[in-house]
């Protein structure tokens, strides 16, 4: 077995993370335009205040996880 170290290039590691970065946030952003036509949906239903109040939790959640 070699006792050599493999060498990264923090450039390309934080280019990398930056891809992901821009990977998670697109899915946030899906994922609270989701939220926002669900909160539309069921606007008009019965339950609909205790469903849009899980749905402004979930937002909330969703909003913090993608704030650095």
């Amino acid at each position: 077995m070699s006792n050599e170290q493999s060498t990264t290039d923090p450039t390309l590691d934080a280019a990398q993370l930056e891809v992901e970065l821009g990977r998670v946030r697109q899915q946030l952003q899906l994922a609270l335009k989701t939220i926002a036509e669900i909160e539309l949906d069921i606007a008009t239903m019965t339950p609909r205040d205790t469903l849009l109040r899980w749905l402004a939790e979930r937002r909330a959640l969703i909003t913090q996880a993608g704030k650095p």
